[in-house]
């Protein structure tokens, strides 16, 4: 009963509108920093001008979140709760060179953004529509494109490219449990089950249909999950 709720109802996971807001709007602003930063070390020039715009799609889209974080009320400040957090989930999946810091937007802000989207079904409807309009596929699409093309050209990078995809979904499932909020499941911790424990067991649910689209966009690059 517990499998299905959670998988029917991913509104059940969310947090408070400006916990939600703080988190996603932090991710989307690291998002922008890392795509400008990464787009000098474009293997082409093509590249490094669509990963230069998405990095300014990201700062805009960054800016309306804050706008949104503002306008309940909450302070832009309230980024900085989360910031040590994310971070950390940044630096502990840091690749080395330009092909894996793109997988990594490929599959790891691939799985938060597409968790992200889900939870937000549980926001006020009025806040809603002005959130997922943050969530568009556009770095997923530029990624692929971009990591298709490049294993074309090189495909010594396959293998390489495939263990680190396989390496980052820990921290991407552990940023996942630390995001949603399961107080509103009625799911029962057990009499020795530590927290981090229960609270997987908890949106284990929703974490297989996650961990199941991290296979479906390896799979589209030809690389083994």
């Amino acid at each position: 009963m517990g499998r299905s709720q959670v998988q029917l109802n991913p509104q059940k996971l969310t947090p408070r509108p400006e916990i939600y807001l703080g988190q996603l709007s932090y991710l989307t602003l690291r998002a922008s920093e890392l795509l400008e930063h990464d787009s000098y070390f474009a293997p082409s020039k093509a590249l490094k001008e669509r990963q230069s715009k998405l990095s300014k799609l990201y700062k805009a889209r960054h800016k309306e979140l804050s706008h949104l974080l503002v306008s309940l009320g909450g302070a832009v400040d309230l980024e900085d709760h989360h910031a040590t957090r994310i971070d950390d989930m940044i630096r502990f999946t840091q690749g080395v060179g330009w092909h894996e810091s793109t997988i990594r937007f490929y599959l790891l802000w691939g799985m938060l953004e597409q968790s992200a989207k889900a939870v937000a079904k549980g926001l006020p409807a009025s806040l809603r529509s002005k959130v997922t309009a943050q969530l568009g596929s556009e770095l997923e699409q530029f990624c692929f494109e971009a990591l298709s093309s490049e294993l074309q050209r090189r495909p010594d990078l396959a293998s390489v490219l495939a263990m680190y995809g396989r390496s980052v979904v820990a921290d991407g499932l552990l940023e996942v449990r630390n995001s949603v909020d399961i107080s509103k499941l009625t799911i029962q911790q057990g009499s020795n089950e530590d927290p981090a424990s229960f609270a997987f067991r908890a949106i284990e649910p929703f974490v297989s249909e996650l961990v199941a689209s991290h296979s479906a966009r390896m799979d589209r690059l030809g690389l083994t999950a």
